[in-house]
């Protein structure tokens, strides 16, 4: 998740308890965020404390990198901020006067000012709109001190650092005698902030901020404001874009005051989660100009169809927030085309790429998953949306099964190929059969039958068939991982152990190979992904280690003592890996996933940046609260029986 230095802890002896490069994250509901490391330390060009989305959720620019924070006391200027350089160089280094951190209600340190005197400093964005609210209070202090903050800026897209000779403006406009607004660079958000304290004038430039990933960043400082705080005095500043500022405090004290209004807000909209958990998982819900969406992660994560479709099964079901979850549907509900949905909306382009089938197979579970907490909750869906999901679904199974896809399509053995070279020609075309894709696909069928009264009943028989020809590997005991067909080449089968065919036992409705197999499987995954110091290893699990842990406890569903033992052996090692990393999230890691499929003639797909990600918080919040672990249910009776529309 960082660089060698990475579990650093805090210099004095006192603090090595915190480890300075763990990550906090502060969404506000429209793809924004504020996102460092505790010590400060800026680690990739997407960090930063005030990031606005311009076309919510997606087109991300960085306003404010970053604080320069000191504390002067008398002639004594004691730094609270952290600057990394080349060379591994920290100019100044705040990071040994962090007493405490914490995350509840949002991100708040403690700094120690030595003789007994601490400062408190915090951080939150207000839900729902592009408001940052930074405060910070003098709390222990037998005199009055100076605090000086000055804000760092860049205005540019979220992974373009820039250098200096990108000019932009550093003189503000002041629409009100508290508010400075500077228009940064041209496409970029303008900049608005409000404070009760006095700003001076100093516009300069920094140079040489240095990234994990070998770039580096000059910084402009437009001035600092200033405060003279008595003991247990606060100062605030709020920033955010020009538009989002509709209050106009024309005095300190008014400033204050709105600062302490939108504070009170958040803490009482906070309170209504259960845990750090869900209010963790809340986050990754965001409301973008197409509807309700879930956002696959931060700091860089965009809107990806699969993983939103994974996530919500955590994010909103579990907890129980089916109008959530039916706000989701309906937004990605509308972008099917040819019974597909985008893979991925990039950052920038605002483009969506139809790639795969994974979204849309991922789609129907989700509805499924949807129907089954509506039904647990005795909730009526309504004629209209319970029309327009039959239809939805009918939609992708059908454009799947009928080849509306150039590049997905159905083949002759009822399987789903891939194009992976086109040639022009279908019958040309070097394809791919992915293991946990056919999982997908005979999940959805079955789902598709139970919805549409067995229509799907005799393709879905043929297609569980023909995966179980196709992909078991006897030898082996377990499934292969691909299939490969190249013309006039003969059939290329990718042996190797991959945990993404864990799909095939948990994780979706069905089971789709027989009780003997999957047990094979399950020991197999076992030995070679679940050994107890992968499990210790904060960036050796995935998102899938949540259907791993229901495919161990499936293969034992009639042991009374297997639900206690996927506690202790899975659950509770997993959970604690909230408290360190990215603090209460899960981090991403892309080594055990699915899509990683990686070919002999394809190089290996590089890490993301991703220090906290929807799909495994949401697994693990979905894990916590799966109702078939806690049922002596038979999970290998395909007939999905529930009274879905009851």
């Amino acid at each position: 998740m960082s660089t060698p230095e990475n579990r650093s802890s805090a210099p004095s002896s006192g603090r090595a308890s915190l480890r300075m490069l763990d990550q906090f994250l502060e969404t506000n509901g429209l793809g924004g965020y504020a996102s460092s490391t505790i010590g400060g330390v800026r680690l990739w060009p997407s960090h930063g404390m005030v990031v606005i989305a311009k076309h919510p959720p997606i087109d991300r620019y960085v306003l404010i990198n970053g604080f320069d924070v000191w504390v002067e006391i008398g002639a004594e200027s004691i730094p609270l901020s952290t600057n990394r350089f080349a060379n591994n160089r920290h100019d100044p280094d705040g990071r040994k006067r962090i007493l405490r951190f914490r995350t509840q209600p949002w991100p708040r340190w403690t700094f120690d000012l030595d003789q007994g005197r601490t400062l408190t400093w915090e951080c939150f964005c207000r839900h729902g709109t592009n408001q940052f609210v930074f405060r910070w209070h003098l709390e222990v202090s037998p005199h009055p001190v100076t605090l000086r903050v000055r804000p760092l800026l860049s205005g540019r897209p979220m992974n373009s650092p820039r250098p200096e000779s990108y000019r932009m403006q550093l003189e503000p406009e002041c629409p009100s005698p508290r508010q400075f607004v500077w228009p940064l660079r041209p496409g970029a958000p303008p900049l608005s902030i409000l404070s009760d304290g006095e700003f001076h004038r100093q516009p300069e430039w920094s140079h040489g901020f240095a990234y994990d990933n070998q770039t580096a960043e000059d910084l402009a400082c437009p001035g600092e404001f200033r405060w003279t705080l008595e003991p247990r005095q606060k100062a605030y500043l709020i920033a955010g874009t020009a538009n989002e500022m509709s209050e106009d405090p024309r005095t300190a004290n008014e400033v204050a005051h709105l600062a302490t209004k939108l504070r009170n807000a958040e803490r009482t909209r906070r309170k209504l989660f259960r845990s750090e958990l869900d209010r963790a998982a809340d986050q990754y819900i965001v409301t973008g100009s197409d509807g309700r969406t879930v956002i696959s992660g931060y700091p860089r994560g965009t809107e990806m169809g699969a993983r939103a479709m994974i996530s919500i099964r955590g994010i909103c079901l579990s907890p129980g927030r089916l109008d959530v979850a039916s706000a989701v549907l309906r937004t990605w509900r509308g972008r099917i085309a040819s019974g597909m949905m985008p893979s991925e909306i990039s950052e920038h382009r605002l483009a969506a790429s139809y790639t795969s089938p994974e979204p849309s197979l991922w789609y129907v579970v989700a509805i499924y998953e949807y129907l089954r907490a509506a039904h647990r909750q005795t909730r009526i869906i309504p004629p209209q949306e319970r029309a327009e999901i039959e239809e939805s679904v009918d939609q992708i199974l059908t454009g799947l099964s009928q080849r509306t896809h150039r590049d997905v399509y159905m083949d002759e053995d009822s399987l789903l190929a891939e194009t992976l070279e086109s040639s022009g020609s279908p019958a040309r075309s070097r394809t791919i059969k992915r293991v946990h894709v056919q999982s997908l696909w005979l999940a959805a069928l079955r789902i598709g039958d139970r919805l549409d009264e067995g229509r799907w009943e005799a393709l879905y028989r043929t297609a569980r068939r023909e995966f179980d020809r196709a992909f078991w590997n006897e030898e082996l005991g377990h499934l292969d991982r691909a299939i490969i067909q190249s013309p006039a080449q003969p059939v290329e089968r990718v042996s190797t152990l991959g945990f993404d065919q864990v799909l095939a036992i948990g994780g979706l409705p069905i089971v789709c190979v027989d009780q003997g197999k999957a047990s094979l499987i399950v020991h197999a995954l076992e030995i070679a992904f679940a050994q107890p110091e992968m499990i210790q290893s904060a960036t050796s699990l995935s998102w899938l280690f949540g259907p791993f842990i229901e495919a161990w406890y499936r293969v034992r569903y009639t042991d009374p003592q297997a639900l206690e033992e996927v506690k202790q052996r899975f659950v509770a090692p997993w959970r604690s890996h909230l408290e360190f990393g990215g603090i209460n999230h899960l981090p991403e890691n892309q080594s055990l996933s699915g899509r990683s499929v990686v070919l002999a003639a394809q190089a290996p797909i590089q890490p993301r940046q991703t220090s906290f990600s929807a799909a495994e918080t949401a697994e693990l919040l979905r894990i916590l609260h799966l109702p078939d672990l806690r049922r002596n249910l038979d999970p290998f009776d395909d007939r999905l029986t529930h009274p879905l529309f009851h």
